[in-house]
């Protein structure tokens, strides 16, 4: 028999919730782009803030001569 209901989380279950307001267009945008890379918007937009994230921290710790604790 067929399992029910989603697959397991994996690793670690997200459980925080990061709300933003964007207009129908930029939704559109981004589900489209998402769709293109095979991505569920929400997994997609992540990686990405994730990522985009860490580039503005490393860059801002260089230009304080420091080194990240992240």
């Amino acid at each position: 028999k067929k399992p029910r209901g989603r697959p397991p989380l994996g690793e670690i279950a997200k459980s925080a919730l990061l709300k933003i307001r964007i207009s129908p267009s930029e939704r559109e945008h981004l589900d489209s782009t998402a769709t293109l890379l095979k991505k569920d918007t929400s997994s997609w937009a992540r990686d990405v803030l994730l990522r985009e994230a860490d580039k503005v921290r490393k860059r801002l710790n260089k230009k304080a001569g420091g080194e990240s604790k992240d």
